[in-house]
């Protein structure tokens, strides 16, 4: 996982053979995102402000999974 700098979200990991973006938030939810390609994940990761970016760029045009906990 990637550390992230932001209030929204904690951490970032990508699979690039299957090209799932997981996200996990400052609450503790952990959500993930298919179809999200590495060049997204990349800029998320770098963005000035991940949150932002999670709320312009992610959130409108990929659909989130929520990880359930064991």
């Amino acid at each position: 996982m990637t550390p992230l700098k932001s209030s929204l979200l904690s951490a970032a990991d990508y699979d690039d053979a299957r090209q799932i973006l997981t996200l996990t938030f400052r609450n503790g939810t952990t959500y993930t995102y298919p179809d999200v390609s590495h060049d997204v994940f990349r800029d998320l990761t770098s963005a000035e402000s991940a949150g932002q970016f999670f709320q312009q760029v992610i959130r409108p045009y990929f659909n989130g999974t929520k990880v359930e906990e064991c």
